[in-house]
């Protein structure tokens, strides 16, 4: 339906707008949602339009974004740089309305936790909100699971970032000097210790029953060379405007239908 950009100018024009994307009728329509995240949430690499502003125009329905980048699921006193304001749990208690009604949740698995070296934590024994750890990677987690329950018992969609890995973080690097990036420490911390998060998400899938929209395991994006990957992402996290049209909605679209039909 949607033509693939043939550069990486054209993967962040226009076209790829909300506003000139086709509305039609699913079972999202006229339900609301909240995206709760960070940068990828936000649009950090596609002039502030991503996943919820499309999907809001593609399924008629309307999305409450609460992003902002560079902020970690959880916040870590012994870690400053996590910024209690912007963790996903001050940015779920302050800023979206409690009285709000919101039908779903859609929530990144950020990796800035993963960079920033923050605890992993464990899972609990309890699905009481009051019982969780906010500074650790999992509790964070559990707190925000527990708290949607207790205030909109709705539906929850976790989503995975497309998948990266070794091979395209030293293609980049050697094809954009400007940003260096130091492939060992982005292995570690965007691999490895995001990996781990990955694995701990579906533990918490067990006792939770949330979606997960699992870019990371998709056949589909592991499979696509790097010209593709040039063209649909601003750098090897970030998406541009095409790479959430052709990736992130169908995938984030699918698991909130999911959700709903749980």
């Amino acid at each position: 339906m949607y033509r693939m950009p043939e550069t990486p100018e054209m993967a962040n024009s226009e076209i790829y707008n909300p506003e000139n994307l086709e509305a039609g009728i699913s079972q999202l329509s006229g339900k609301t949602f909240a995206a709760l995240g960070s940068s990828i949430t936000f649009g950090y690499g596609s002039k502030e339009i991503a996943f919820p502003e499309m999907i809001a125009r593609t399924d008629s329905c309307r999305f409450i974004k609460q992003a902002i980048s560079g902020m970690t699921l959880a916040y870590d006193p012994l870690r400053p740089e996590t910024h209690p304001e912007g963790s996903y749990v001050r940015q779920l208690l302050d800023r979206i309305d409690p009285s709000e009604k919101i039908d779903g949740f859609v929530v990144q698995l950020s990796t800035n936790d993963a960079q920033k070296g923050i605890r992993t934590g464990v899972i609990s024994d309890s699905f009481d909100s009051k019982d969780q750890d906010p500074s650790t990677i999992t509790g964070a987690m559990e707190f925000i699971l527990a708290y949607i329950r207790e205030t909109w018992n709705c539906p929850v969609v976790f989503y995975i970032n497309a998948y990266l890995d070794r091979p395209y973080i030293e293609h980049f690097a050697a094809m954009h000097p400007e940003f260096p990036v130091d492939v060992d420490k982005a292995c570690h911390d965007l691999l490895d210790n995001y990996e781990e998060m990955i694995r701990i998400l579906y533990m918490l899938q067990e006792k939770w029953h949330f979606e997960i929209a699992d870019l990371w395991n998709s056949d589909e994006i592991r499979n696509v060379s790097f010209e593709e990957k040039d063209l649909l992402m601003n750098d090897v996290i970030h998406p541009r405007k095409a790479g959430y049209l052709f990736w992130y909605v169908p995938q984030i679209r699918k698991s909130l239908i999911q959700a709903l039909n749980r």
